[in-house]
């Protein structure tokens, strides 16, 4: 999967176990970040306003590129996995008209590989009129239940409560895109450097803060076009300096989870956080200081792994349930009419089959 911030696919091989009392357990064992060049970097961002026939060779040509990339993974690594789950990269997510499109196709895919390849997890809770989002609370709860609420610092923030699940506002991808701007040598703002030397314009942090989406109670979901059409002419088109716009978005992006925080928990708690916003020393601690001022703790996952692959790993697992024929999307948290079983399955020439006790995959997941 790679993520709205357009940097790249994360690639995990990912072992999960179930024990005689019906509890998962999981363990990733290897790990690899593959980059975009310049080419799909470009072919990413401007996907949305091409031709139908240039959006389909590209579902196609990056199904290729993922394929390419799975099998000289697991030749690095010396390892199959039993079955590949593969997000893709979503270029359109329309959850008003029930639509979404995530890119990479899965029969492209699956002829690479020696094994299943489950892909298009989001469509058919859209068919059931859900949201398509989010689909990591199912994986959150199962694979760390000691733990109750969940924060994603990723292209898009999202959050998961006992209670609730949805996403909470933009991160990564526009703090990527300002960080570019003050010098085309960053890709993203290293520890929050450029943030902490800009200063919050109060006056675009309470515009932000009023736009309609925060007002609306989950379930509830962000895509490109929403950031396109409300952040845009806010942020990217404002006079003020880059630094003041990382600054400002910064406090949005805490203001914004604390809100959302103390409004869908009963009571204190702590938060484990993960995704490459949590590698943001200065958001990390404008997030952590609005919370405590409520009561809660942030904490992140115990590992690089866990914070950096956690959206890998949980895509493994959603895949996972497929071929076990399991739900692996919550109605109660998308809005869908009915819970289901999402992804779609692709076999490879010589059909994989699957040890029930012990499990392992690659899963692709980019925050």
């Amino acid at each position: 999967m790679s993520g709205s911030s357009l940097d790249g696919v994360d690639l995990a091989l990912c072992q999960y176990s179930l024990d005689e009392e019906g509890a998962w357990s999981f363990r990733i064992r290897e790990v690899e970040t593959r980059s975009f060049d310049s080419h799909w970097q470009q072919t990413l961002a401007g996907l949305h306003a091409r031709s139908g026939a240039e959006l389909a060779r590209a579902h196609v040509e990056f199904g290729h590129l993922l394929g390419r990339w799975i099998c000289e993974f697991q030749e690095r690594i010396s390892c199959a996995g039993t079955f590949v789950a593969v997000h893709g990269h979503t270029v359109f997510h329309r959850p008003d008209q029930h639509y979404t499109f995530q890119l990479g196709d899965g029969e492209t895919i699956a002829s690479y590989c020696d094994c299943p390849v489950i892909s298009n997890f989001r469509a058919k809770d859209m068919a059931l009129g859900g949201q398509g989002a989010p689909l990591v609370p199912c994986g959150e709860r199962s694979l760390f239940s000691e733990t109750a609420c969940f924060l994603n610092l990723g292209g898009i923030v999202n959050l998961t409560t006992p209670t609730a699940a949805f996403d909470v506002c933009v991160g990564n991808q526009m703090l990527n895109t300002l960080a570019a701007r003050v010098d085309s040598k960053f890709s993203y703002d290293p520890e929050g450097s450029l943030a902490a030397s800009g200063r919050v314009d109060e006056s675009l942090l309470r515009a932000l803060g009023s736009l309609d989406f925060f007002s609306v109670r989950p379930p509830k979901s962000l895509g490109r076009e929403w950031v396109e059409k409300y952040l845009h002419p806010l942020v990217i088109e404002s006079s003020r300096s880059n630094q003041d716009l990382l600054a400002t978005f910064v406090e949005h992006i805490a203001t914004e989870i604390s809100r959302a925080v103390v409004e869908s928990t009963r009571s204190p708690d702590r938060l484990l956080a993960s995704g490459g916003g949590c590698l943001n020393v200065h958001l990390v601690s404008r997030i952590r200081s609005k919370l405590e001022k409520s009561g809660f703790s942030l904490v992140t996952a115990e590992s690089e792994e866990q914070v950096l692959y956690k959206e890998a790993l949980i895509f493994g697992y959603l895949g996972l349930l497929n071929l076990l024929r399991k739900s692996n999307i919550d109605a109660a948290l998308t809005g869908a009419r009915a819970s289901c079983v999402g992804g779609s399955v692709h076999w490879p020439l010589n059909e994989g089959r699957l040890d029930r006790d012990n499990f392992s995959v690659i899963g692709l997941g980019r925050d």
